[in-house]
């Protein structure tokens, strides 16, 4: 018993901690995610034996055993149904960024406004293309740039700590684009240019 109980109490020492904590975010979570998961089916196994104890003596075995499968069944059954709303919910809802990246035309230039945080990394933009950020009201961090290499390994200059990064979340304007570069951006742009503001 007491082998079950230290994951699950660590749980809730985590939700404890982090509900203190003047900021939150869903990726604060992700750390317990297996614990959460453990916890619910001790939770369900409490539920069956819980039941079992009650019907023992009042219900022939076969009967509470079909009792307790169709119990677990249900369980699952209404956990893969509500993932997978959720899975097309989100997939419906935000798919809007996914689809202005797909018509971006090769070798354009992308500024990134304050809007920047809804779209997903410069990843998925044409690898001719090139994204950058412009002033706007956004004042914290912005992402940084990892170093171009050459090189085709597994790192590939990702391992190597982009500049002007801080842990304070203050602006970092070597992360902008100055208005006279973008001017030359925009006459160099051979075949287009986006704005995402």
């Amino acid at each position: 018993m007491f082998r079950h109980s230290i994951p699950l109490t660590s749980i809730y020492l985590w939700l404890v901690i982090f509900s203190f904590q003047p900021h939150k975010e869903e990726r604060f979570m992700y750390v317990i995610y297996p614990l959460i998961c453990y916890n619910a089916a001790q939770t369900i196994e409490t539920c069956v034996n819980f039941f079992r104890e009650l019907s023992a003596g009042k219900l022939r075995p076969s009967i509470s055993r079909g009792i307790t499968n169709s119990f677990r069944c249900g369980i699952f059954l209404s956990y893969s149904t509500i993932s997978l709303a959720r899975i097309l919910a989100l997939v419906r809802a935000y798919q809007a960024p996914m689809q202005v990246y797909e018509n971006i035309m090769p070798a354009s230039t992308i500024c990134l406004a304050k809007e920047w945080y809804r779209f997903p990394s410069s990843f998925f933009i044409p690898t001719t293309s090139r994204a950058f950020f412009v002033k706007s009201e956004f004042d914290g961090l912005l992402p940084g740039k990892f170093h171009e290499s050459n090189y085709t390994d597994w790192r590939s200059g990702t391992w190597r700590l982009p500049s002007g990064m801080n842990n304070q979340n203050r602006e970092e304007l070597s992360h902008l684009v100055s208005r006279l570069r973008l001017s030359i951006l925009i006459r160099r742009s051979q075949s287009a240019f986006t704005i995402i503001s």
